[in-house]
């Protein structure tokens, strides 16, 4: 059982705390993964092809145990579907997770290419996209915190979302910079097509986190 404030009850059967301890585990790699993503952009003007392979490798690793949780899921939803409530709503917020991994490790290979052919990226554009990569892990955090605390205290589950949200709009102003200033800079097509990608790659992981806040804001709201 867990509770709203300290007074409402809120029932959570069996299904649905095996349900949010497989998001969490979703979530903690989605998150470690991003991690990988943030030490290629601090140093993408100065990295070498051996450093961002054992980057590349750990996020690899990372994606390989997502999809075994999403196995995980799959089975397990299969097996308790018929009694399980807001079935729905919980494959959507786990859709709209696993497909986070599939942005990221497209993000690494995008990274890839343009290391391959060292081309020296402006150091004002590293710092755009660490920062753009930790804003996104910052709003990924805010999932899993929702996800903490739903069973436990859903007001601040329900203010993890709100944060979310909020977290969001300022994605969008770094991204909406980021579109500037790769205009504004001297580098090839190539590779300025390729940051292109992944700045919308970033946007897209933030959006679709928004997007399953929502899924989770309407499971919490059905279970006060």
């Amino acid at each position: 059982m867990a509770f709203h404030g300290n007074e409402v009850p809120i029932q959570a059967s069996v299904a649905q705390k095996k349900i949010v301890e497989m998001l969490m585990k979703e979530g903690t790699l989605i998150v470690e993964m991003m991690k990988e993503i943030l030490k290629s952009t601090s140093y993408l003007d100065t990295l070498t092809r051996e450093e961002f392979q054992r980057n590349l490798n750990e996020i690899k690793q990372l994606k390989a145990e997502a999809e075994l949780v999403k196995r995980e899921f799959l089975e397990y939803i299969s097996k308790v579907s018929p009694t399980l409530l807001y079935r729905d709503e919980w494959i959507r917020l786990f859709s709209k997770m696993t497909s986070i991994t599939d942005k990221i490790v497209g993000i690494a290979y995008r990274f890839e290419q343009i290391l391959n052919h060292r081309t020296e990226i402006p150091r004002d554009v590293t710092s755009l996209f660490s920062k753009f990569s930790e804003e996104v892990i910052n709003i990924l955090v805010s999932i899993k915190e929702a996800l903490n605390f739903m069973l436990i205290n859903v007001t601040r589950a329900l203010k993890a979302c709100d944060l979310i949200e909020e977290k969001e709009k300022e994605i969008d102003n770094i991204y909406r910079g980021i579109c500037f200033t790769l205009l504004e800079k001297d580098l090839p097509l190539r590779e300025m097509l390729l940051l292109k990608e992944v700045a919308e790659m970033l946007e897209t992981i933030a959006d679709t986190a928004e997007y399953a806040s929502d899924d989770l804001r309407i499971i919490l709201l059905n279970m006060m």
